[in-house]
């Protein structure tokens, strides 16, 4: 029971007013043509293959024509701002006054202020095939019902969106009742009319979901054709709704990609710039570090020539006094060995005057006095030696001493041209460097900025191909969309017509075979009702039989037990008459007669139960015997007759009983309404 729609509803377009930029433009807004005449073409700066970019400085990149119809169209002479991408990469914005553009001829594409309606659907109704039956609109929720070999009632299909789909009816679901009523029993064609009903209203379904068995419990509201058409519809507007909502989180999207690519760009141009200038105050740390290199190189210079200075000073004067201590040595030594020379020959003297026998020593003292002359010879001539050593010395220190102030000069003259020059040389390297990092640096930024124009350039060319891929693609996907939307129109139309014959010819066959199962069914109950009818009336008359034979039976057996409880009454009364009083013997007569004239009322109860159950007297006609009135026309007369028999029954038992306390003997309590003897 599917329900399928045999139309489906297409939007319609507004006619736009006939005043626009006189541009013709394809689904991708690339510019086919120029309109002569137009607003476009007054300007001459529009060239086919331009493509339109923003309109008055709104991102229009990745919409549809249709949804950008009104931005360009507006009143006669109204003023709009077009930017346009060029075939070389260039963005270029124009300023166009809007008036009327000339119609075209039909075959050729309509310019802007007269845009052609694209069909977002099928132009005309979708309907079933000529040869096709027409599907009659029929009630239904939308579902397909089974009867499994357990006799239970299985959802086998459910059609997507219909009313079952959408209230949770799930394929497998086991249908247990509707409306309350349970199905169980029941056959697929029992079930559908109380689902179906007349196509109004609802209906309440109860259902086992599951292994678990879990009861769901889901109400469906009943429709036909319209209501699956309005559905369908539904469906349709949504579809379109989720369409302009996907194109506009696409433009938001692209907006949002354009804002970051433009945020990356001066990004990227703020890093260049950061770059540029740490390397310009890297270049003047580096040409200040160079020059306070110099200045120290040209300190240390100045403090190593002091220095040399200082030690050549320091080596003169350590000469001149090394020189003068020699000197005033070698004088002082000569000096004391003249002393002692002396000293000695005088000593030699006295001792020859005064001391005779030293005589033989004169010669030793001779020998010895020889050297020392000749030692103070040779002081002498050391001490002149000194003399000039130490003069020729000193000149020699002089001379060095200037020697070394020349070499000085020429040093001190050679190290002021050598930093000067290293200074020089360190300031031309600095400058350079310098040159060089200024040079690179600017070469950084122009391929930088070029880099980013490339780039720039290729992400433009690369959204640009992208939008036209993906629009591409929409305008497949719109096309493949509305010719399975047909496809699949046509198929449900067919599925519906034969669904709808298959229902025709089983509803049919359903009616032929319930007229023969109900005739069947009421010929058998029929014959089953007059079997029943000669079994009652058998069961009836064995009844009756068995309950005389039965009454006899049981009268035979109270008056032989009667007859027992008198024998014993008798004996009873010959034991009572020997231990008793007359008295005794006389209330035990009286007893006895009690006895027998209950047991002669038993006896015609009895008789009158027997002549009773054999009679043909009309139900509930009793004699005076006080038995109840059963003349009850809900009553069947072996009803009756067993009401009857029991009430007799009760009656003699009461006698019995009655007659059995009488016979209890002496000290019993009398019989009511008896008087004692």
């Amino acid at each position: 029971m599917f329900l399928i729609p045999n139309i489906i509803p297409s939007p319609t377009h507004a006619r736009p007013p006939p005043a626009g930029i006189g541009l013709k433009l394809n689904s991708k807004l690339s510019v086919v043509e120029v309109v002569p005449g137009g607003a476009a073409d007054a300007t001459g700066q529009f060239s086919v293959g331009d493509a339109v970019t923003h309109i008055d400085s709104k991102l229009v990149s990745g919409q549809k024509l249709a949804d950008i119809t009104h931005l360009l169209i507006g009143s006669e002479g109204s003023k709009v701002d077009i930017t346009v991408l060029k075939g070389s990469g260039e963005s270029t914005t124009i300023k166009l006054v809007r008036k009327p553009t000339p119609i075209q001829q039909p075959g050729t594409a309509a310019a802007v202020a007269q845009p052609p309606p694209k069909s977002e659907g099928p132009s005309k109704p979708i309907t079933a095939k000529p040869d096709a039956p027409k599907p009659q609109s029929k009630p239904g929720i939308g579902i397909l019902i089974q009867r499994s070999a357990t006799g239970e009632l299985s959802i086998t299909e459910v059609a997507p969106g219909g009313i079952a789909a959408r209230s949770g009816v799930r394929v497998g679901d086991v249908l247990t009742h509707i409306d309350a009523r349970s199905v169980v029993g029941y056959t697929v064609r029992d079930a559908v009319p109380l689902i179906a009903g007349d196509g109004r209203g609802s209906v309440r379904l109860l259902l086992l979901r599951g292994e678990s068995k879990s009861q769901v419990e889901v109400t469906l509201h009943r429709g036909g054709v319209e209501e699956a058409v309005n559905e369908t519809a539904q469906r349709h507007d949504e579809a379109l709704a989720a369409r302009r909502d996907a194109e506009q989180r696409a433009r938001k999207e692209a907006e949002e990609n354009a804002q970051r690519e433009i945020e990356s760009a001066q990004s990227r141009h703020e890093e260049t710039l950061r770059l540029r200038k740490e390397a310009e105050e890297h270049a003047i740390r580096e040409q200040i570090r160079a020059q306070q290199e110099a200045e120290d190189a040209a300190r240390a210079h100045e403090e190593a020539l002091q220095l040399r200075m200082a030690a050549e000073e320091k080596a003169r004067k350590e000469a001149l006094e090394i020189a003068s201590r020699s000197a005033a040595e070698e004088a002082r030594r000569s000096e004391t060995m003249a002393q002692q020379v002396s000293a000695q020959g005088i000593t030699l003297e006295h001792e020859t005057q005064f001391t005779a026998p030293l005589e033989h020593q004169r010669p030793q003292a001779k020998a010895y006095a020889a050297p020392v002359d000749d030692s103070l010879q040779d002081a002498g001539a050391v001490r002149q030696h000194a003399e000039e050593a130490a003069s020729i010395e000193a000149n020699e220190a002089a001379r060095k001493h200037a020697e070394q102030q020349r070499l000085k000069e020429e040093a001190e003259d050679k190290a002021e041209q050598e930093a000067e020059e290293r200074a020089l040389r360190e300031a031309q390297e600095a400058a350079r460097k310098h040159a060089e990092q200024q040079r690179l640096l600017e070469e950084a930024e122009d391929k930088a900025e070029r880099e980013a124009e490339q780039r720039a350039l290729l992400e433009a060319q690369e959204a640009a191909r992208k939008h036209a891929e993906a629009q591409r693609l929409q305008e497949e996907a719109e096309e493949r969309s509305a010719k399975e939307a047909e496809e699949r129109a046509l198929r449900e139309a067919d599925e519906a017509a034969r669904q709808h014959a298959e229902v025709q010819r089983l509803k049919e066959e359903a009616e032929e075979r319930a007229a023969k199962e109900a005739e069947a069914k009421a010929k058998a109950e029929a014959e089953e009702a007059a079997r029943r009818h000669a079994e009652a009336q058998r069961l009836q008359e064995e009844a009756e039989e068995r309950a005389a034979k039965e009454a006899e039976a049981k009268a035979k057996a109270e008056a032989e037990e009667a007859a027992r409880k008198h024998a014993e009454a008798q004996r009873l009364k010959e034991e009572a008459e020997d231990k008793a009083d007359k008295e005794a013997e006389d209330q035990a007569l009286r007893d006895a007669q009690i006895a027998a004239r209950k047991h002669a009322e038993v006896q015609r109860l009895e008789e009158e139960a027997d002549d009773k159950a054999k009679s043909n007297e009309a139900p509930g006609q009793v004699d005076g015997a006080g038995l109840a009135d059963v003349d009850d026309p809900k009553l069947t007369p072996e009803e009756a007759r067993q009401i009857k028999r029991a009430e007799v029954a009760s009656r003699v038992a009461a006698a019995k009983a009655a007659a059995g306390h009488q016979q209890q003997g002496p000290g019993s309590p009398p019989e009511p309404g008896a008087t004692a003897m």
